[in-house]
């Protein structure tokens, strides 16, 4: 597998679990000023996930300053 290969799933994964938390919540009606349990996990499960990958595709993605010609 190419890095570009491996970047692009980590973007399909973000995107996928962002999408797939907002739907749920929307389903059930969610209140962030009186979360139950469950919806909490489930949020801060999906929070910490996203922000790992996030952090795995930061390193796998060059903060060069150099444009590529």
């Amino acid at each position: 597998m190419t890095v570009k290969k491996a970047i692009k799933i980590l973007d399909w994964w973000i995107n996928h679990k962002k999408t797939s938390m907002e739907k749920l919540l929307k389903q059930w009606n969610y209140d962030p000023k009186k979360p139950t349990k469950v919806e909490k996990l489930l949020i801060d499960s999906t929070d910490t996930d996203v922000y790992n990958l996030e952090a795995i595709r930061a390193q796998l993605v060059p903060k060069c300053p150099i444009q590529k010609i």
